[in-house]
Protein backbone atom coordinates (compact mmCIF):
# COMPACT_ATOMS: atom_id res chain seq x y z
CA UNK A 1 0.00 0.00 0.00
CA UNK A 2 1.23 3.48 -0.76
CA UNK A 3 -0.06 7.01 -0.48
CA UNK A 4 1.01 10.56 -1.19
CA UNK A 5 1.72 12.79 1.79
CA UNK A 6 -0.05 16.13 1.99
CA UNK A 7 2.99 18.21 2.73
CA UNK A 8 4.05 21.81 2.42
CA UNK A 9 7.24 22.73 0.58
CA UNK A 10 9.06 25.81 1.83
CA UNK A 11 12.22 27.16 0.22
CA UNK A 12 14.36 28.43 3.06
CA UNK A 13 17.94 29.22 2.22
CA UNK A 14 18.62 30.02 5.85
CA UNK A 15 22.22 31.09 6.25
CA UNK A 16 24.63 29.74 3.67
CA UNK A 17 28.07 30.37 5.05
CA UNK A 18 31.11 29.98 2.85
CA UNK A 19 33.34 29.96 5.83
CA UNK A 20 33.57 30.30 9.56
CA UNK A 21 35.63 32.75 11.54
CA UNK A 22 37.23 30.64 14.23
CA UNK A 23 40.34 31.56 16.18
CA UNK A 24 41.12 27.86 16.50
CA UNK A 25 39.89 24.84 14.51
CA UNK A 26 36.50 23.61 15.63
CA UNK A 27 37.16 19.93 14.82
CA UNK A 28 40.14 17.71 15.54
CA UNK A 29 40.99 15.33 12.69
CA UNK A 30 42.04 11.66 12.89
CA UNK A 31 43.22 9.82 9.78
CA UNK A 32 41.73 6.31 9.99
CA UNK A 33 44.44 4.97 7.68
CA UNK A 34 44.29 2.02 5.31
CA UNK A 35 45.17 -1.67 5.27
CA UNK A 36 48.56 -0.94 3.69
CA UNK A 37 51.13 1.76 4.35
CA UNK A 38 51.70 2.71 0.71
CA UNK A 39 50.74 5.96 -1.01
CA UNK A 40 48.53 4.00 -3.39
CA UNK A 41 46.27 2.55 -0.69
CA UNK A 42 42.92 4.16 0.01
CA UNK A 43 39.99 4.00 2.42
CA UNK A 44 36.43 5.29 2.20
CA UNK A 45 34.34 5.66 5.35
CA UNK A 46 30.61 5.01 5.02
CA UNK A 47 29.03 4.87 8.50
CA UNK A 48 29.78 5.65 12.16
CA UNK A 49 27.97 4.64 15.37
CA UNK A 50 27.64 6.58 18.61
CA UNK A 51 30.72 5.00 20.20
CA UNK A 52 32.91 6.04 17.27
CA UNK A 53 33.21 2.69 15.49
CA UNK A 54 33.39 3.14 11.73
CA UNK A 55 32.83 0.91 8.72
CA UNK A 56 33.50 1.35 5.01
CA UNK A 57 36.00 -0.17 2.59
CA UNK A 58 39.70 -0.04 1.81
CA UNK A 59 42.07 -1.34 -0.86
CA UNK A 60 44.92 -0.55 -3.21
CA UNK A 61 45.08 1.22 -6.53
CA UNK A 62 46.97 -0.90 -9.04
CA UNK A 63 48.23 -0.30 -12.58
CA UNK A 64 47.26 -2.58 -15.44
CA UNK A 65 49.88 -3.64 -17.97
CA UNK A 66 48.62 -0.95 -20.35
CA UNK A 67 49.31 1.66 -17.72
CA UNK A 68 45.65 2.45 -17.04
CA UNK A 69 44.75 2.76 -13.33
CA UNK A 70 42.21 0.38 -11.87
CA UNK A 71 41.02 0.21 -8.28
CA UNK A 72 41.79 -3.14 -6.66
CA UNK A 73 38.95 -5.13 -5.11
CA UNK A 74 37.90 -3.42 -1.86
CA UNK A 75 37.53 -5.11 1.53
CA UNK A 76 35.07 -4.06 4.21
CA UNK A 77 36.69 -2.67 7.35
CA UNK A 78 35.81 -2.01 10.96
CA UNK A 79 37.62 0.83 12.71
CA UNK A 80 37.42 0.10 16.43
CA UNK A 81 38.66 3.51 17.67
CA UNK A 82 42.25 2.19 17.66
CA UNK A 83 42.95 0.48 14.35
CA UNK A 84 41.39 -0.49 11.04
CA UNK A 85 40.46 -4.19 10.86
CA UNK A 86 40.20 -5.96 7.51
CA UNK A 87 36.95 -7.96 7.61
CA UNK A 88 37.77 -9.86 4.41
CA UNK A 89 35.45 -10.66 1.54
CA UNK A 90 33.51 -13.63 3.00
CA UNK A 91 34.29 -15.87 0.05
CA UNK A 92 33.41 -13.18 -2.50
CA UNK A 93 35.74 -11.03 -4.58
CA UNK A 94 35.07 -7.77 -2.74
CA UNK A 95 33.07 -6.40 0.18
CA UNK A 96 31.83 -3.05 1.46
CA UNK A 97 30.73 -2.10 4.97
CA UNK A 98 27.56 -0.05 4.46
CA UNK A 99 26.11 0.57 7.94
CA UNK A 100 26.86 -0.05 11.63
CA UNK A 101 24.60 -0.20 14.68
CA UNK A 102 25.44 1.05 18.17
CA UNK A 103 26.05 -2.54 19.28
CA UNK A 104 28.72 -2.94 16.60
CA UNK A 105 26.71 -4.93 14.06
CA UNK A 106 28.21 -4.20 10.64
CA UNK A 107 26.08 -4.56 7.52
CA UNK A 108 28.21 -5.85 4.65
CA UNK A 109 27.58 -6.12 0.93
CA UNK A 110 29.85 -8.90 -0.42
CA UNK A 111 29.99 -9.28 -4.20
CA UNK A 112 31.31 -12.18 -6.28
CA UNK A 113 32.00 -10.40 -9.56
CA UNK A 114 32.98 -13.66 -11.29
CA UNK A 115 29.53 -15.19 -10.73
CA UNK A 116 27.46 -12.00 -10.44
CA UNK A 117 26.22 -12.95 -6.97
CA UNK A 118 25.91 -10.67 -3.94
CA UNK A 119 25.58 -11.72 -0.33
CA UNK A 120 24.21 -9.76 2.60
CA UNK A 121 26.10 -10.31 5.84
CA UNK A 122 25.80 -8.99 9.38
CA UNK A 123 29.16 -9.08 11.19
CA UNK A 124 29.72 -8.67 14.92
CA UNK A 125 32.70 -9.55 17.12
CA UNK A 126 34.10 -12.07 14.68
CA UNK A 127 30.79 -13.81 14.05
CA UNK A 128 28.81 -13.54 10.84
CA UNK A 129 25.21 -14.09 9.85
CA UNK A 130 24.44 -14.43 6.16
CA UNK A 131 20.86 -13.22 5.81
CA UNK A 132 20.80 -14.90 2.41
CA UNK A 133 19.06 -14.23 -0.85
CA UNK A 134 15.65 -15.65 0.13
CA UNK A 135 15.29 -17.57 -3.13
CA UNK A 136 16.49 -14.63 -5.23
CA UNK A 137 19.82 -14.09 -6.94
CA UNK A 138 20.97 -11.51 -4.40
CA UNK A 139 20.07 -8.56 -2.23
CA UNK A 140 21.43 -5.09 -2.86
CA UNK A 141 22.50 -3.63 0.43
CA UNK A 142 23.69 -0.13 0.18
CA UNK A 143 20.94 0.32 2.71
CA UNK A 144 20.88 0.51 6.47
CA UNK A 145 20.66 -1.29 9.81
CA UNK A 146 19.09 0.04 13.01
CA UNK A 147 19.85 -0.69 16.67
CA UNK A 148 17.28 -3.52 16.72
CA UNK A 149 19.13 -5.33 13.93
CA UNK A 150 16.48 -4.55 11.31
CA UNK A 151 17.83 -4.10 7.78
CA UNK A 152 16.69 -2.35 4.61
CA UNK A 153 18.01 -2.33 1.07
CA UNK A 154 16.83 -3.57 -2.31
CA UNK A 155 15.60 -7.01 -3.41
CA UNK A 156 15.63 -8.00 -7.09
CA UNK A 157 12.78 -10.14 -8.42
CA UNK A 158 14.12 -12.62 -11.03
CA UNK A 159 10.70 -13.29 -12.54
CA UNK A 160 10.12 -9.68 -13.59
CA UNK A 161 13.53 -8.07 -13.43
CA UNK A 162 12.14 -5.49 -11.00
CA UNK A 163 13.81 -4.63 -7.71
CA UNK A 164 12.00 -3.42 -4.60
CA UNK A 165 12.89 -2.01 -1.23
CA UNK A 166 12.70 -4.53 1.62
CA UNK A 167 12.59 -4.76 5.40
CA UNK A 168 14.39 -7.66 7.10
CA UNK A 169 13.52 -8.36 10.74
CA UNK A 170 13.80 -11.48 12.89
CA UNK A 171 14.47 -13.75 9.93
CA UNK A 172 11.59 -12.43 7.83
CA UNK A 173 11.89 -10.47 4.60
CA UNK A 174 9.13 -8.00 3.72
CA UNK A 175 8.79 -6.56 0.20
CA UNK A 176 7.84 -2.88 0.59
CA UNK A 177 6.47 -2.48 -2.94
CA UNK A 178 6.70 0.77 -4.91
CA UNK A 179 4.94 4.07 -5.55
CA UNK A 180 3.45 2.59 -8.73
CA UNK A 181 6.63 2.01 -10.72
CA UNK A 182 8.89 -0.99 -11.23
CA UNK A 183 11.63 -0.22 -8.70
CA UNK A 184 12.20 1.06 -5.17
CA UNK A 185 15.19 1.24 -2.83
CA UNK A 186 15.38 1.31 0.97
CA UNK A 187 18.28 3.54 1.97
CA UNK A 188 18.02 3.99 5.75
CA UNK A 189 16.01 2.78 8.76
CA UNK A 190 15.55 4.32 12.21
CA UNK A 191 15.08 2.57 15.53
CA UNK A 192 11.28 2.57 15.17
CA UNK A 193 11.60 0.64 11.92
CA UNK A 194 10.65 3.60 9.72
CA UNK A 195 12.38 3.39 6.34
CA UNK A 196 13.35 6.11 3.89
CA UNK A 197 14.44 5.74 0.28
CA UNK A 198 13.12 6.31 -3.21
CA UNK A 199 10.75 4.67 -5.68
CA UNK A 200 9.83 5.02 -9.33
CA UNK A 201 6.33 6.38 -9.84
CA UNK A 202 3.60 5.20 -12.23
CA UNK A 203 5.00 4.32 -15.68
CA UNK A 204 8.48 4.88 -14.21
CA UNK A 205 8.05 8.56 -14.98
CA UNK A 206 9.93 9.95 -11.97
CA UNK A 207 11.82 8.85 -8.88
CA UNK A 208 10.20 10.09 -5.65
CA UNK A 209 11.45 10.03 -2.07
CA UNK A 210 9.35 7.96 0.34
CA UNK A 211 9.11 6.88 3.91
CA UNK A 212 7.63 3.54 4.96
CA UNK A 213 5.86 2.81 8.22
CA UNK A 214 3.50 0.02 9.33
CA UNK A 215 2.87 -1.35 5.86
CA UNK A 216 2.37 2.00 4.13
CA UNK A 217 4.80 3.63 1.68
CA UNK A 218 4.23 7.39 1.64
CA UNK A 219 5.35 9.67 -1.19
CA UNK A 220 6.95 12.74 0.38
CA UNK A 221 8.03 14.46 -2.83
CA UNK A 222 6.50 17.89 -3.43
CA UNK A 223 8.96 19.28 -5.95
CA UNK A 224 6.81 19.14 -9.08
CA UNK A 225 8.41 17.65 -12.16
CA UNK A 226 11.61 16.60 -10.38
CA UNK A 227 13.29 13.41 -9.25
CA UNK A 228 13.84 13.12 -5.49
CA UNK A 229 15.70 10.68 -3.27
CA UNK A 230 15.49 10.06 0.49
CA UNK A 231 18.87 9.28 2.02
CA UNK A 232 18.58 9.28 5.83
CA UNK A 233 16.12 9.39 8.74
CA UNK A 234 16.66 10.04 12.45
CA UNK A 235 14.70 8.71 15.41
CA UNK A 236 12.53 11.82 15.45
CA UNK A 237 11.32 11.02 11.96
CA UNK A 238 13.22 13.86 10.27
CA UNK A 239 14.23 12.88 6.74
CA UNK A 240 16.90 14.30 4.45
CA UNK A 241 17.49 13.77 0.78
CA UNK A 242 17.92 15.64 -2.46
CA UNK A 243 15.99 16.53 -5.59
CA UNK A 244 17.07 17.48 -9.10
CA UNK A 245 15.46 20.31 -11.04
CA UNK A 246 16.62 22.58 -13.88
CA UNK A 247 20.05 20.93 -14.07
CA UNK A 248 20.72 21.58 -10.38
CA UNK A 249 20.54 19.39 -7.27
CA UNK A 250 19.19 20.64 -3.94
CA UNK A 251 19.08 19.18 -0.46
CA UNK A 252 15.82 18.92 1.47
CA UNK A 253 14.64 18.27 5.02
CA UNK A 254 11.24 16.65 5.63
CA UNK A 255 9.86 17.21 9.13
CA UNK A 256 6.27 16.59 10.25
CA UNK A 257 4.76 17.00 6.82
CA UNK A 258 6.76 20.07 5.86
CA UNK A 259 9.54 19.84 3.26
CA UNK A 260 12.20 22.53 3.41
CA UNK A 261 14.92 23.04 0.86
CA UNK A 262 18.09 24.36 2.40
CA UNK A 263 20.71 26.54 0.80
CA UNK A 264 23.66 25.44 -1.28
CA UNK A 265 27.33 26.32 -1.51
CA UNK A 266 27.59 25.12 -5.10
CA UNK A 267 25.68 23.69 -8.04
CA UNK A 268 24.67 20.43 -6.33
CA UNK A 269 23.98 19.49 -2.71
CA UNK A 270 23.80 15.87 -1.52
CA UNK A 271 22.82 15.32 2.14
CA UNK A 272 23.92 11.88 3.35
CA UNK A 273 23.04 11.72 7.05
CA UNK A 274 21.13 13.39 9.89
CA UNK A 275 21.62 12.76 13.61
CA UNK A 276 19.01 12.96 16.36
CA UNK A 277 19.88 16.62 17.00
CA UNK A 278 19.02 17.47 13.41
CA UNK A 279 22.60 18.09 12.26
CA UNK A 280 23.05 17.17 8.58
CA UNK A 281 26.21 16.27 6.67
CA UNK A 282 26.95 15.60 3.04
CA UNK A 283 28.66 16.80 -0.11
CA UNK A 284 28.39 19.97 -2.15
CA UNK A 285 29.71 20.34 -5.69
CA UNK A 286 30.63 23.29 -7.86
CA UNK A 287 32.31 23.46 -11.22
CA UNK A 288 35.76 23.51 -9.67
CA UNK A 289 35.34 21.85 -6.26
CA UNK A 290 33.68 19.11 -4.25
CA UNK A 291 33.56 19.81 -0.50
CA UNK A 292 32.16 18.25 2.66
CA UNK A 293 29.56 20.24 4.58
CA UNK A 294 27.76 20.28 7.90
CA UNK A 295 24.34 21.93 8.26
CA UNK A 296 23.55 22.97 11.80
CA UNK A 297 21.30 25.58 13.41
CA UNK A 298 20.05 26.71 10.01
CA UNK A 299 23.55 27.25 8.63
CA UNK A 300 25.50 25.29 6.01
CA UNK A 301 29.25 25.29 6.56
CA UNK A 302 32.24 24.03 4.59
CA UNK A 303 34.01 21.52 6.85
CA UNK A 304 37.36 22.31 5.25
CA UNK A 305 37.22 25.71 6.94
CA UNK A 306 36.55 24.20 10.37
CA UNK A 307 39.76 22.14 10.62
CA UNK A 308 43.42 23.04 11.04
CA UNK A 309 44.55 24.57 7.72
CA UNK A 310 48.11 23.34 8.27
CA UNK A 311 46.83 19.81 7.54
CA UNK A 312 46.47 20.85 3.88
CA UNK A 313 43.59 18.41 3.69
CA UNK A 314 40.73 18.51 1.22
CA UNK A 315 37.55 16.90 2.58
CA UNK A 316 35.32 16.11 -0.39
CA UNK A 317 32.36 14.51 1.42
CA UNK A 318 30.95 13.93 4.90
CA UNK A 319 29.22 10.54 4.93
CA UNK A 320 27.80 10.27 8.44
CA UNK A 321 27.38 12.03 11.79
CA UNK A 322 26.63 10.40 15.14
CA UNK A 323 24.70 11.72 18.13
CA UNK A 324 27.90 13.07 19.72
CA UNK A 325 28.42 15.28 16.67
CA UNK A 326 31.37 13.21 15.45
CA UNK A 327 31.61 13.38 11.66
CA UNK A 328 32.90 10.70 9.31
CA UNK A 329 34.40 12.36 6.24
CA UNK A 330 36.51 11.36 3.27
CA UNK A 331 39.31 13.43 1.84
CA UNK A 332 42.86 13.58 0.51
CA UNK A 333 45.95 15.75 0.96
CA UNK A 334 45.81 18.81 -1.28
CA UNK A 335 49.45 18.60 -2.40
CA UNK A 336 50.92 15.09 -2.10
CA UNK A 337 48.80 13.21 -4.64
CA UNK A 338 47.98 10.44 -2.17
CA UNK A 339 44.79 8.41 -2.42
CA UNK A 340 41.67 9.31 -0.35
CA UNK A 341 41.41 8.29 3.30
CA UNK A 342 38.57 8.18 5.79
CA UNK A 343 38.81 10.82 8.53
CA UNK A 344 37.10 11.22 11.88
CA UNK A 345 36.23 14.80 12.89
CA UNK A 346 35.55 15.33 16.60
CA UNK A 347 34.32 18.68 17.98
CA UNK A 348 36.92 20.32 20.18
CA UNK A 349 36.03 21.03 23.80
CA UNK A 350 34.58 24.51 23.95
CA UNK A 351 34.42 24.73 20.18
CA UNK A 352 31.48 26.62 18.73
CA UNK A 353 30.38 27.28 15.18
CA UNK A 354 30.88 30.97 14.49
CA UNK A 355 29.56 31.96 11.11
CA UNK A 356 31.39 34.47 8.96
CA UNK A 357 30.95 35.78 5.44
CA UNK A 358 34.42 36.49 4.10
CA UNK A 359 36.01 33.10 3.48
CA UNK A 360 35.29 31.55 0.08
CA UNK A 361 34.97 28.03 -1.28
CA UNK A 362 38.02 27.17 -3.33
Amino acid sequence: MWKHAACLFIVTAGVVARGANAATPIYSVTDLGTFASTRDSYSIGVAINDSGQVTGYSGLEILLHMGNPEVAQPHAFLYDKVRMIDLGTFGATNSVGTAISNSGEVLIDATDTDNNVRRTIIYKNGSTMDIGSFGNDHLYIFGGINNAGQVTGQLPTPETGDANAFLYRKGTLIDLGTLGGTMSFGRAINDAGRIVGWSLTLNDELAHAFFYEKGVMTDISSFGDADSYGTAINNGGQIVGYFTKDNATYGFLYDKGVVRGFGSLGDATYPYAINNSGQIVGRVQGQAFTHAFVYTNGTMLDLNLLIDPSLALGLFEARDINDRGWILANGAPRTSGEEPHAYLLIPKVGGALRVGSTAQFH
